[in-house]
């Protein structure tokens, strides 16, 4: 019995009918295989497979290579996953960026096809050569992107397009060398993808999260050693068969009529749905279920780590006499019973252990396709083209699977770069500042949406306030650190809206503004909790539109207050947590307010003239204190890891027109004076009433979904008008 049988109606050619797989029969009627096929070749002296010898395991070698360069970069994308939704794609959903790995997942395959065909034409070098170079500049290209269809043409397609004519070359030629040894070398071959991506997910989390290296030059990084691996790949292949002596036609036709490869087509059509969804998505879960900050993001290398022992392990079992389709079924069994337990798998513990089997068993699968698709091809000349078109079954549902199944997922699905952890949809929230204008605000927004509050009080007053809105009472001040500690480690996230306000000494306060923020950063280290901190958008810069990328002018009075923002940024990656800065205007407005504008008031009343520096026409931005309440409960909720938001409705209110309603309500001239002649009467604040601060929120509004236009609370000046004057 030929393992290579005729085809309906058709006469087997020579070729074909040289390429049996010679079976014994033995004394007890059972079939074995025996080591040996019958090569179509020219060369007559070339009968067997070497299944061994020094071309044999470099052309290991160098497909063990391709696939750390390329699939690897694929089977490590969850750490691409979560840096492009905190920082270059954040305003993009996480379905949305699935979609970069899911078109290069479907495109590898896709292109494997044509990979496949040409290899067997011309040999492999050709095909990975041309693959080598679109791999690297689908890197390189990535790393100067910065829109969401630069992503989607350069890593997305370009990488695919070079993937695709990679792997496929490197891993068909493998059966060409070896039979006995087969399911071992192609599962040693393919392992690489997953050393691949424990490699790349290590040092795109160490070069951007740890050592402050930029992302542009992180992936530029990744690009040049895929460029060393790929030549080496390139150059350690080598072709078994002379590709210059005369054969038949490569009949592709003959793939989609032959019954057997069409139902094992179907089969596995069905048993790959899915098996990448845990490669991009597993670390959230382990966020969700309790896993530490690193320990939830090594959940990607871990899964990886499983799999390179799954792909040689279950080549090894089938080498020794299960065989390989017996291998695949039992595999594709073992694994559908482990992805339903996945379902249970709760706890920190449990995630990890499901990961490693899963791991192991998806390794397993991945692994033993190939071999499988080499016997039923016609001949081992023509293996290249069977493992490529096999692979276009792949290429339906690899476009589907990897995106939006999301149904094991937490409901916050957030970025892991910088450790973010998923925001549970209760939270106890330390908040300092509770007491004032926006804390109080603030607790009721954390409240209504079912968080609980632990309000930092330093008097019985403020305690009685705090306690009278619902919230929990923590005593202590801005200076008793060990106070702000204790607070910040009972809780799951931090706001920190308290600050000295004291004008005549703020680098004072700033300096203890900043040592609270490193207090409170130390308590939470390496949980991944969130810690949002209030600054503000006037930085210095005269005259521009202040966005939430603005640099501050170093050296001014304004940009002190930067450098708890700059503080918070820098914990972020130090110390593992989820740091976030909320840049509030000049004029936060709203009922009892008692901040610059009643200043500005005061002084008018005081003085009976309204003062404003030159002639008014300088801008500040301005914010009810209710949306700035809820802009922070959203940067608390799913605020990017060293993010800044701007709490801005209104762009810019010129000073003269609130000047002009209080010079009316008071019945008091407005004039016109110098920033000196001003001080004389306003102090340092002549420099803040003097200053030019429009801003703008479009990417906070964008990112977090904060709407402050259709909040329906008032506009600056119908808040003045309406109450600000008893």
């Amino acid at each position: 019995m030929s393992l290579y049988a005729e085809r309906d109606g058709e006469k087997k050619s020579p070729v074909v009918s040289k390429c049996d797989l010679e079976l014994n029969t033995s004394h007890e009627g059972s079939q074995e295989p025996v080591a040996a096929m019958v090569i179509p070749s020219i060369n007559s002296s070339d009968q067997t497979f070497p299944d061994g010898g020094y071309k044999a395991w470099m052309t290991v070698l160098g497909g063990w290579l391709s696939f750390i360069a390329g699939i690897g970069v694929l089977t490590g994308f969850s750490v691409f996953q979560s840096y492009y939704s905190t920082v270059v794609l954040s305003g993009y959903s996480a379905d949305d960026i699935a979609w970069i790995a899911s078109l290069q997942t479907w495109g590898c395959f896709f292109f494997g096809m044509w990979a496949g065909r040409l290899s067997d034409r011309y040999g492999p070098k050709i095909p990975m050569a041309f693959g080598s170079f679109f791999m690297i500049l689908g890197t390189m290209t990535a790393s100067v992107s910065t829109k969401y269809y630069q992503f989607i043409l350069s890593q997305g397609l370009c990488s695919a397009l070079g993937i695709g004519f990679a792997f496929t070359p490197a891993l068909a030629i493998q059966s060409q060398w070896f039979l006995k040894r087969r399911g071992f070398v192609v599962g040693l071959v393919m392992s690489g993808q997953n050393v691949g991506g424990v490699i790349w997910a290590i040092l795109v989390d160490q070069f951007v999260n740890y050592h402050g290296i930029s992302f542009g030059w992180t992936l530029r990084t990744i690009g040049f050693l895929q460029l060393a691996l790929m030549v080496a790949a390139v150059l350690l292949i080598q072709p078994r068969f002379p590709h210059d002596m005369p054969r038949e036609p490569i009949k592709t036709k003959t793939f989609f009529t032959d019954k057997r490869t069409l139902l094992f087509t179907l089969a596995t059509f069905i048993m790959y749905l899915g098996i990448y969804m845990p490669y991009i998505y597993i670390a959230l879960y382990g966020y969700q279920y309790g896993s530490s900050a690193r320990g939830a993001f090594y959940l990607a290398s871990i899964l990886n780590a499983g799999g390179f022992f799954g792909c040689y392990a279950l080549g090894i079992v089938a080498d020794a006499g299960l065989g390989f389709f017996d291998s695949l079924i039992v595999t594709t069994f073992a694994s559908a019973v482990v992805a339903f337990a996945w379902i249970g798998a709760r706890t920190p513990a449990g995630v990890i252990v499901w990961t490693v089997v899963y791991g192991v068993l998806s390794g397993a699968l991945q692994a033993i396709f190939s071999p499988c698709v080499s016997l039923l091809a016609p001949s081992p000349e023509v293996i290249g083209t069977w493992n490529g078109a096999s692979s276009l079954e792949v290429v339906h549902h690899q476009s589907s699977e990897s995106v939006p199944l999301e149904a094991p997922l937490p409901e916050h699905k957030r970025s892991l770069s910088n450790h973010h952890r998923p925001t549970p949809a209760k939270m106890l929230v330390f908040l300092t500042g509770a007491p004032g204008f926006i804390g109080r605000a603030t607790i009721k927004e954390l409240l209504d949406h079912g968080h609980e509050v632990l309000g930092l009080a330093r008097s019985d007053a403020s305690a009685d306030t705090i306690s009278k809105l619902g919230a929990q009472v923590h005593r202590g001040d801005l200076e008793d650190l060990e106070s702000l500690k204790s607070g910040a480690e009972k809780a799951d996230g931090v706001i920190h809206l308290a600050f000295i306000h004291d004008f005549s000494d703020y680098a004072k306060a700033a300096a203890v503004d900043r040592a609270a923020i490193e207090a409170m950063a130390d308590a939470i280290a390496g949980t991944g909790k969130p810690l949002v901190i209030a600054s503000g958008t006037m930085l210095g810069v005269k005259g521009q539109l202040a966005t939430e990328d603005s640099e501050p002018e170093r050296g001014t009075p304004f940009a002190m207050r930067q450098e708890s923002a700059d503080l918070v940024v820098k914990l972020s990656k130090e110390k593992g947590i989820r740091g976030s800065i909320v840049r509030l205007p000049p004029t936060v407005h709203g009922k009892d307010d008692k901040g610059l504008i009643p200043r500005f008031i005061d002084v008018a009343r005081q003085t009976s003239s309204v003062s404003i520096v030159g002639d008014g026409s300088n801008r500040w931005c301005a914010v009810h204190r209710q949306d700035a309440a809820v802009l922070f409960r959203l940067a608390l909720e799913k605020g990017a890891s060293g993010g800044s938001y701007h709490a801005v409705a209104e762009q810019g209110v010129p000073m003269k027109e609130i000047a002009n309603i209080v010079g009316q309500k008071l019945q008091a001239p407005v004039e016109s004076k110098t920033v000196e002649e001003a001080m004389k009467t306003l102090g340092f604040l002549a420099l803040v009433f003097g200053a030019d601060n429009p801003a703008s929120s479009e990417k906070t509004q964008r990112e977090l979904g904060w709407d402050p236009t259709g909040s329906g609370q008032p506009k600056l000046l119908a808040d003045i008008e309406a109450h600000y004057f008893p």
